[in-house]
């Protein structure tokens, strides 16, 4: 069987890492500054595409091997500047914030159409 590569998984994980990171660095002062929501606005553009290719991700870490998961740590040590001591960590956080995304945004999809099949909000269509 060929391998599947890892390019899609790649787009999940730099997403994940890029939104992580610089959600830690617009929050550094406890405050979120205009300039700081813009600069995550192109990440967070990307969601619609990691969304689509999510079945293709899921089998493409189904099918990483040893060589992969070194590249992709050579990657996103190279484009995140991240230690070694750290990049494991990062790339595995990279990971689980990409995830979360996509199943935050499969759970509002399924409580939109559970909305539409219902005729309304599941409080008995009153306004809440």
């Amino acid at each position: 069987m060929a391998k599947l590569g890892i390019t899609k998984l790649m787009g999940l994980i730099m997403f994940g890492i890029g939104v992580g990171m610089k959600s830690a660095n617009a929050l550094e002062d406890g405050k979120v500054s205009l300039s700081e929501l813009f600069s995550i606005t192109p990440d967070l553009m990307a969601i619609h595409g990691i969304v689509k290719d999510f079945p293709e991700i899921k089998q493409e870490v189904a099918d990483l091997d040893a060589e992969e998961r070194a590249q992709i740590s050579k990657e996103v040590q190279e484009k995140f500047d991240i230690a070694d001591d750290d990049l494991e960590a990062a790339i595995e956080g990279g990971v689980r914030l990409g995830i979360a995304v996509l199943d935050e945004i499969a759970l509002f999809g399924n409580l939109k159409k559970k909305s539409a099949t219902t005729g309304g909000n599941q409080t008995g269509n009153r306004r809440v």
